[in-house]
């Protein structure tokens, strides 16, 4: 019985086992099912069943719904292989994050003539189908429609990403269009790319004089293995290699390109060669290996697997090329080195330059290297390069060293990087300060990696470098590169010993390093980098480590650092963050008040507990700041590093006066001013709370800078007689027009009790600098 269902009679119940919606979310997980209500996961459905309502055969739908506070990409086309893969690398690319796929597969019925949805039935899941038409199906005969309708497997794509903006769904649009058209040209040329491979593999047992040309049996025997289901076939063309004014070049053959080479209309009829490209080309060599310069649109986003297969004319000579591009399949990394063509040679080829016995300890560990060794590698690599890397590899022995190996593309687009390090040193921290390394050694446009882990004592990262155009490599010392990585992945407690003992020789220096080398906590480890933890070493030291271990005094207060980290206030929320060095354990909870006193919002802090081989510990607070607007953190953080030490050291209270501090720029002393007198105003019974007294500061900022002045100008011992006299005519004057421009009664009367308060005060010891 068939549990299709018209347009007219949709049942709209997720729980309804013979509704549309049951067939939608067939395949849908249970906790991802648990995570939406039933009406949205119902709308989704029908707003999918919408965008499929008038589709024509060959024609791919696609719209993009955007939800509160999600976007939701919905595609209908014929069902082909590679419809997900492809559409999810593209919105990854476009840096869409993905939340949710949904991939049902249906029968449809369809107006042949309008291409009206009429019926959606799914396909029974005990039925073992590949994609395609449904006339090749008869098991599903009592689902294929007749007369002016007809039925067709399609794919229904739903892909839940975060909410996106007009423009990036344009974008995304654009894109997806782009990437389904392109899917749809390979899968539909897929047979005839095949059938070039085995066409040409036969041809070449007719080329003329084949004693002279390279590889010949190999391209034939590769041609007929890439068939053989391990090389996904993406594009096909033909070109003539022609002199064109003096320089080779090659020609487009018309209307030789299929699949993601099929003829476009803005196409190049002629390529240019690069120099290398152009000596390459003369060569008697059957086959060119090699990777193509742009990514793959279908299936996944790696570089192309370029295949060149040579032609050649009566005599001999080279005549032209015939070019597949595609991906190599799972089987062609997964089989062994030794049932692979082309590969199976070179891997002969350097066992039998090592010498070694094949059953003897040396002879199984170099097979061993081969048969891990990256395997796109071993198909472009030359055979005296793969000897001279691979016996490299095997005199690591287990080493616990860094080893670096490089190779470029001879048609200088890419570089390859084989590095070694050992495995306990392997981190994501360490694998980008090795990335970057080489980013910024080879100028390079991208990167990828992959890497290995296995039980031996050694990891391995591969890198691909895209490099720019016309890269010139050549200087580039490998030796010097090599100590760099060595740099980049040392291990933390040599990081800092290097570095400790690199800065001075002394014991001092030994000191520190045999006291910190090991100092900082796993979770410190992965945040920082080992040259944060040196100056955090330095800070530590100067803000009462060294007089601690020295005489077990105690840190008066505590070491404060305001920095910008990457992207604050722009990428991050957060607009600085601050570290605090104390000898002395304080909860969040005791440190967390003196930052919201003084106008910040903490929006996460990293404490750390740093214990010394002397068995002494230190604790470390990195906080996330968020500051008032208009005010610059770094020019401001020595008056927060000065207001919070004399807080949490006990030396002043914390209230909301310590606003003034960032806001006006005011030093924690000049507050305490201002915090007396309005302690005094209460104590004379005015009934105006301290809270409202600060506020009022605050929200007069001339007149609180007035006030602070006056009180230096009455009383400051540094002025003589002529220069206090002139002082205070000046505040005076200053502070009275400023009380003048003050909006509300209460605020005024409050200030003019501050001034008056300071008028009539006879002396301080505010001087004497005592707390």
């Amino acid at each position: 019985m068939s549990s299709g269902s018209s347009v007219e009679d949709q049942s709209l119940a997720i729980d309804d086992q013979e509704g549309f919606l049951a067939d939608y979310y067939q395949h849908m997980a249970e906790e991802d099912a648990r995570s939406y209500r039933q009406d949205v996961l119902a709308t989704r459905a029908e707003t999918h069943r919408k965008v499929a309502a008038s589709r024509l055969p060959g024609q791919a739908k696609v719209a993009i719904v955007t939800e509160a506070d999600s976007s939701v990409v919905y595609v209908v086309t014929d069902d082909m292989p590679f419809l997900v893969d492809s559409v999810n690398a593209e919105l990854v690319r476009q840096k869409a994050a993905i939340r949710l796929v949904l991939h049902p597969l249906f029968v449809v019925t369809r107006n042949r003539e309008t291409g009206q949805l009429v019926k959606v039935d799914r396909v029974p899941s005990h039925i073992g189908i590949s994609s395609g038409d449904t006339a090749a199906m008869p098991i599903l005969s009592h689902l294929i429609a007749q007369g002016e309708n007809a039925s067709h497997m399609e794919s229904w794509i739903a892909v839940e990403i975060n909410r996106v903006s007009k423009d990036a769904q344009a974008s995304l649009l654009d894109g997806l269009d782009r990437i389904l058209a392109d899917v749809r040209a390979a899968v539909e040329d897929w047979p005839k790319m095949r059938n070039k491979a085995l066409q040409i593999a036969a041809s070449l047992d007719q080329v003329a004089n084949p004693a002279q040309i390279a590889e010949l049996r190999q391209a034939q025997e590769l041609l007929r293995w890439l068939d053989d289901g391990n090389f996904t076939f993406l594009g096909y063309r033909e070109y003539d290699l022609v002199n064109a004014d003096g320089e080779d070049v090659l020609e487009l053959r018309e209307d030789s390109g299929l699949g993601l080479l099929r003829a476009k209309p803005d196409a190049p009829h002629v390529q240019h060669l690069t120099e290398v490209g152009r000596r390459k080309a003369r060569e008697k060599r059957a086959l060119v290996i090699t990777k193509a310069n742009s990514r793959s649109t279908v299936h996944r986003a790696a570089y192309l697997d370029y295949i060149g297969v040579k032609s050649f004319d009566a005599a001999g000579n080279v005549n032209g090329e015939r070019r597949f591009i595609g991906l190599f399949a799972t089987s062609a990394y997964t089989g062994s080195v030794r049932d692979i063509p082309v590969v199976r040679e070179k891997v002969a080829a350097v066992l039998g330059s090592a010498g070694f016995p094949p059953d003897s300890h040396s002879g199984k560990d170099l097979l061993g290297i081969l048969e891990t060794y990256p395997r796109d590698e071993l198909f472009q690599i030359e055979t005296e390069d793969l000897a001279a890397t691979a016996t490299g590899i095997q005199k690591l022995q287990e080493r616990r060293r860094t080893r670096l190996f490089l190779r470029p593309d001879i048609y200088g687009r890419f570089m390859s990087a084989l590095v070694y390090l050992p495995r306990d040193r392997y981190t994501t921290n360490v694998r980008l300060r090795i990335e970057e390394e080489l980013r910024s050694t080879f100028k390079a446009e991208s990167i990828d990696y992959e890497a290995r882990m296995t039980e031996s004592a050694l990891a391995r990262l591969f890198f691909r470098i895209r490099l720019p155009k016309g890269a010139d490599v050549s200087d580039v010392n490998t030796d010097e590169l090599e100590n760099r990585l060595v740099r980049a992945s040392r291990s933390w407690s040599e990081g800092i010993a290097e570095v400790l003992r690199e800065r001075g020789a002394d014991d001092h220096a030994k000191e520190l390093a045999g006291l910190w080398s090991e100092a900082f906590p796993a979770g410190y480890r992965v945040d920082y980098e080992v040259e944060d933890a040196l100056e955090d070493i330095t800070r530590f030291e100067q803000y009462g480590a060294h007089a601690e271990r020295a005489e077990g005094a105690k840190q008066e207060k505590p070491g404060v650092h305001v920095y910008l980290p990457k992207g604050a206030g722009e990428v991050l929320e957060e607009d600085a963050r601050v570290k605090l060095y104390m000898l002395e354990p304080k909860s969040l909870s005791q440190i967390l008040p003196y930052f919201h006193n003084m106008g910040l919002e903490v929006l996460d802090e990293r404490p750390f507990e740093i214990e010394t081989a002397d068995r002494r510990d230190f604790f470390l607070y990195d906080l996330g700041l968020k500051y008032p607007a208009g005010i610059d953190p770094l020019a401001t953080g020595q008056l927060l590093a000065d207001s919070f030490g004399a807080a949490i050291s006990g030396a002043v209270e914390s209230d909301s006066f310590d606003r003034l501090v960032l806001r006006e720029g005011m030093q924690w002393r000049q507050i305490t001013i201002l915090r007396a007198y309005a302690r005094y105003m209460r104590q004379m019974g005015n009934t105006n709370s301290v809270g409202f007294m600060a506020d009022t500061l605050l929200a007069n900022p001339r007149v609180t800078k007035a006030l602070t002045a006056l009180f230096a100008a009455r009383f400051d011992p540094a002025l003589g007689v002529e220069e206090r006299a002139a002082a205070q005519a000046k505040v005076r004057a200053e502070l009275s027009v400023a009380i003048d421009e003050v909006e509300t009664l209460d605020a005024d009367r409050v200030l003019r009790t501050f001034a008056n308060l300071i008028e009539s005060t006879l002396r301080t010891n505010y001087y004497q600098d005592k707390p």
